[in-house]
């Protein structure tokens, strides 16, 4: 049997996408005891080693929401803030970005590390902080459309390459 050179591409693409999967929106996998959390609202879902609290505030005006649990020593904090305007470029993107990369270091944090990210062509930054106490923070922030969201962990030095930690982050979708 002959294959032209279009049906061989299909082939190959359709044995990669049943090995590897066909995108970053599928759902994600959690390890055991681990709660998916999906906010189609907010456009998000990821992953938390247990249930979380959920609290919203009203910051000057603006509707916020946090998701928090602590396990292992480890604090994981969700927590987003929809703009009353949309960020609808990637002009007022990266200048909501930058306003949050001053407050970290107005707020008298110092930085360890900064560098660009994106997750799912979202744009955003992650940030490894030190702590005036023994312990330090990694910050991922992004900015959608919507507003601003933020994934924290506080911990000891020592654990912040723990797996836990890295699945927390890793497990994060953007819609």
């Amino acid at each position: 049997m002959k294959m032209g050179a279009r049906q061989g591409l299909l082939v190959i693409v359709a044995i990669i996408t049943s090995l590897y999967g066909c995108s970053r929106q599928e759902k994600i996998k959690l390890p055991p005891g681990w709660v998916r959390v999906e906010r189609s609202d907010l456009g998000f879902e990821l992953g938390l080693p247990k249930k979380p609290k959920e609290d919203q505030m009203n910051l000057r005006g603006l509707t916020a929401t946090a998701l928090t649990c602590e396990e292992d020593g480890v604090s994981f904090i969700v927590f987003y803030m929809k703009s009353p305007k949309p960020l609808d470029t990637l002009s007022k993107k990266k200048d909501a970005l930058a306003g949050f990369t001053d407050s970290i270091i107005k707020g008298g944090h110092k930085v360890l590390n900064e560098r660009e990210i994106s997750r799912d062509n979202v744009v955003g930054r992650e940030f490894l902080i030190s702590t005036q106490s023994p312990q330090v923070m990694k910050i991922m922030v992004f900015a959608n459309d919507k507003g601003m969201f933020t994934l924290t962990t506080v911990c000891a030095r020592e654990k912040i390459a723990s797996p836990d930690i890295e699945m927390f982050f890793d497990s994060l979708r953007l819609k």
